[in-house]
Parts: structure tokens; C-alpha cells; sequence
């Protein structure tokens, strides 16, 4: 293993890490999320490839942009950048969705999808997700920051319809923590562009291999997409892992980087 690489990107200013040597992996994170949620897989994988993870632009620690921008060509710079031709591309919830445009606006530069609990643009939002978004929305207008937190942190890790507090321990704090940095950056989210048309009506271009992964625990919205994934991804293949709900790959890291790392030595 080499020693870890970090800096901020010549063309987009994101915070990046590397980590490894060999075949390229690029880890996506999801809204209001940052680095700190692939830790542990991050170090694992490295211990055979060649790994990436960045902040995207306004979270974690990456600054906020004041002109327009889209994350999907931020992340084709910053493997200009890092001296990199090919990647597979590895995306947890919104990073799913970044990655799916990445393969349709830049598709020779990817070699693979691992689209983990993943979300899509332009795809259906059920009942449930909005419900769930409503309340949230509710208590941040009313300040209440705790129950705000309390209640994002049940539905993502525990599961919408799970007992609160089904996970414990480390993973729990460290997504409190992720969460709570998030909460306090400023950010104008109208400043980013996404690639037109959206990739949900050409998922057919998609030609390199691409493994959807999904949970039970999950909201329902995520099952569907991973099936419609399935059935238009020419070399899409599907994976459940039970017990799961949306921060799959911070409850499981290990059976994750397992995941991964069977796609990319196929």
C-alpha cells in the first residue's frame, strides 16, 4: 500500500484522497454526506487498487462554488487531474445518480458502475420518500435541530419503517458527525447543472458492466430504481443485501469493499 495522497483538485478545488496502487476506483458519496462515510472501505480496497474519494462541491471539505458548475464533469477533471484515464466509478445514493451521468457524458472514461442504494434524476419519488422529506423540511423551518438530526439519522440508518436505533456504536456517531458539518456549511445548490437529457431516458447507452445494490430496509424507491437499472442496463446485474437500509455501505463495509472488489476483478 502507498502513502495516502490528499490535496485540493487544480480545476474543481474538491478535497480528494488516494490511496493504492493499480486498477482506479472513484468513491461517490451522497447528499449531505462526505469522505468519512467510505472510511474503512476506502483503506480496505486500497490494499489492491488504486482508490479515490473526494469531497463533492459544498460538502465535507470541499468549498462551495459561487458560479455555475455540474459534479458530473467535476469528476472527469478530477481525473485529469490525478493523471487518470479510465475509472470504475463506485456511488452511494446522489453519488449514484452523479455517476450515471459521468457514464453518459464521458462514457471512455468509465470501465464500470457500482451503483450502491442508488438515486436517479428524474426518477418517480413515492409516497413514502416524500413524507419522510416533508416532516424533515418541517422541523428544520421550525429550528428544531436536534429532532432534525434525531429523525434524518433513523430514516437513513435505521431504515424509514425500522426500530429507531437499530444501529449503534461508531457508525452512528460518525454519520451524526458527518451530518452536523453538513447542516452548518453554506451552500447555493442553484448554482449546479445536471447533464440534459437526464440519464433515466438513455440508461440504454450505458454499455460497461454495472452492478446495482440495494436493501430491505431501504425506502421502496431505491428497490425500483435498482429494477429499472436491471432492465435497461445492457450489462446490469442486481444485488440485495438484507438487513441494509439507506447507508448500506456504512453498516456492512466489509461485505461492501467485498462487493466491489468481485465486480472489478471480473
Amino acid at each position: 500500500m502507498t502513502t495516502l495522497e490528499k490535496g485540493f483538485a487544480k480545476t474543481s478545488g474538491m478535497y480528494y484522497e488516494r490511496l493504492g496502487v493499480g486498477t482506479p476506483i472513484v468513491l461517490i458519496h451522497g447528499w449531505n454526506l462526505d469522505t468519512r462515510m467510505w472510511d474503512g472501505i476506502f483503506e480496505d480496497l486500497a490494499q489492491e487498487f488504486q482508490v479515490i474519494r473526494f469531497d463533492l462541491r459544498g460538502f465535507g471539505q470541499s468549498p462551495a462554488s459561487t458560479e455555475p458548475y455540474s459534479p458530473y464533469a467535476d469528476i472527469a477533471s478530477l481525473l485529469d487531474d490525478l493523471g487518470i484515464e479510465q475509472a470504475y466509478l463506485v456511488g452511494h445514493s446522489m453519488g449514484g445518480a452523479i455517476q450515471l451521468e459521468v457514464a453518459c457524458a464521458y462514457p471512455e472514461r468509465v470501465l464500470g458502475l457500482v451503483h450502491a442504494y442508488g438515486a436517479m434524476m428524474g426518477a418517480p419519488r413515492s409516497e413514502s420518500i416524500q413524507e419522510t422529506s416533508k416532516m424533515l423540511f418541517e422541523l428544520a423551518q421550525a429550528g428544531e435541530q436536534e429532532k432534525l438530526l434525531q429523525r434524518d439519522i433513523e430514516t437513513l440508518l435505521d431504515g424509514p419503517n425500522a426500530e429507531p436505533g437499530r444501529v449503534g456504536g461508531e457508525i452512528r456517531e460518525r454519520l451524526r458527525e458527518i451530518r452536523v458539518h453538513a447542516n452548518g456549511l453554506e451552500r447555493d445548490f442553484s448554482m449546479i447543472r445536471v447533464l440534459e437529457p437526464l440519464p433515466i431516458t438513455r440508461l440504454e447507452e450505458i454499455q460497461v458492466p454495472l452492478l446495482t445494490i440495494y436493501g430491505d430496509l431501504d425506502w421502496p424507491d431505491f428497490e425500483e430504481i435498482s429494477n429499472l437499472l436491471v432492465e435497461r442496463v445492457p450489462h446490469a446485474k442486481q444485488v440485495f443485501v438484507e438487513g441494509t437500509a439507506h447507508m448500506g455501505p456504512m453498516e456492512k463495509p466489509q461485505e461492501f469493499a467485498q462487493l466491489v472488489r468481485e465486480f472489478v476483478k471480473k
